[in-house]
């Protein structure tokens, strides 16, 4: 009998110790956490809906030999979208606009909907980001051209409607030009590059003094005339060097965007 009350005492002593009786702990082992989330490693990045205005450089268009026109088959609105998967981009570039024409409305047999557009100030726009290409018309192409002072002015008009909107402007700066003869007969000359250097000086100082983002995408690689479809339109190949400072600018101005919402 006292042999079996020892053995009583001895299992009641671990039971107490293990918290055995009372709902303490099980035997069983603690289960692994789980591994975080992938979402909760990685966050999501944002939309950023933009909109692109430009001339035909950067709708994409250019002339073949045949003195047709073609558009690039990856413009740069297809480009940035696809570097940029979380850009939602509404492409308003249309072939043949100057800086003058965007800022006071136009029309011309490029627009898609053949819709006259109308004041910059008064379209309604919904993108955070509101990228301007356009400006080599003005002082390379019209007749007579504007001069570059004349043309930063207009561009600091678009710009200040931009930023009252509450959005993040990009200006792309200028594609390089070569000098001759476009298949449609229209010549490029010494003076139209003079005219487009100058005004692509003016843009680097203006952008720098007014803390706009500046894309400079005169600045890619360029190969003359070899990059060149007709002496003012880039081949894909220079588009996309192009773009390419674009995409990383609109990149910066989405993440402004983003912390300014």
């Amino acid at each position: 009998m006292r042999k079996l009350l020892l053995c009583a005492a001895a299992v009641s002593i671990l039971l107490t110790g293990c918290g055995g009786g009372g709902g303490g702990a099980s035997d069983a082992p603690t289960p692994a956490p789980s591994p975080p989330s992938q979402a909760t490693t990685q966050p999501r990045t944002q939309p950023c809906p933009a909109t692109i205005y430009g001339d035909s450089i950067a709708y994409g268009h250019f002339y073949n030999e045949k003195k047709e026109l073609q558009r690039l088959e990856r413009p740069p609105a297809a480009q940035l979208s696809e570097t940029l998967p979380h850009l939602q981009l509404v492409d308003r570039s249309v072939s043949g606009v100057s800086l003058r024409q965007l800022r006071d409305g136009y029309n011309n047999p490029f627009v898609p909907d053949g819709k006259p557009r109308g004041r910059f100030d008064a379209e309604a726009r919904t993108g955070k980001v509101v990228i301007i290409e356009n400006g080599i018309i003005d002082v390379a192409i019209e007749n007579p051209p504007a001069s570059a002072a004349d043309t930063v002015a207009i561009l600091a008009e678009l710009v200040a409607v931009v930023r009252r909107e509450g959005r993040v402007p990009v200006v792309t700066g200028l594609a390089q030009m070569a000098e001759g003869k476009r298949p449609d007969n229209v010549s490029v000359t010494p003076e139209d590059i003079r005219r487009r250097n100058e005004l692509y000086t003016a843009l680097v100082r203006w952008t720098a003094a007014n803390d706009v983002i500046f894309a400079d995408m005169g600045s890619a690689a360029f190969d003359g005339s070899s990059d060149l479809a007709d002496g003012i339109h880039p081949k894909q190949a220079y588009s996309n060097r192009m773009y390419t400072k674009v995409a990383e600018a609109v990149a910066k101005a989405c993440a402004a965007g983003a912390s300014n919402a």
